[in-house]
């Protein structure tokens, strides 16, 4: 999985543990209000606020488009 730059380090194992416990298909917005759920970090959740709207049919596709907004 990739490394993301605005994921502080520590935060990282519990966000791709995050990312691989989602149900996919999943849109934007279903991903939101998991984070949300899930009390992840305000940041994280901000961070995933950024993705473009549409549905994520894997963690690994998720994943990509997360790393993207990293670039």
């Amino acid at each position: 999985m990739k490394q993301f730059k605005r994921i502080a380090e520590e935060e990282m194992d519990s966000f791709q543990e995050f990312i691989e416990s989602l149900t996919y298909p999943i849109t934007r917005e279903e991903v939101i209000a998991q984070a949300d759920s899930a009390e992840l970090e305000e940041y994280i959740v901000e961070l995933l606020s950024e993705l473009e709207e549409g549905e994520y049919n894997d963690a690994e596709e998720l994943s990509e488009a997360i790393g993207e907004l990293d670039e």
